[in-house]
C-alpha cells in the first residue's frame, strides 16, 4: 500500500466504532454448519453503512 492510501485508510477509521463491530462478531454463535447467525449480524451491519 502506498503511504497515501494508508493515511486515508487510517483517518477513515473509527476505532470505537471498529471495536464495536468486531465485539458484536465474536459475541455471535458460529460454530461450523451454523454460520448463518454471524452472517446475519454482518449483513445489518453493512446495510447500514451503506
Amino acid at each position: 500500500m502506498t503511504a497515501d492510501i494508508v493515511t486515508r485508510l487510517r483517518a477513515a477509521l473509527d476505532p470505537d466504532q471498529a471495536l464495536a463491530l468486531f465485539r458484536g462478531a465474536i459475541g455471535r454463535e458460529s460454530i461450523t454448519g451454523n454460520e448463518a447467525n454471524f452472517v446475519g449480524f454482518l449483513e445489518t451491519k453493512m446495510r447500514a453503512l451503506g
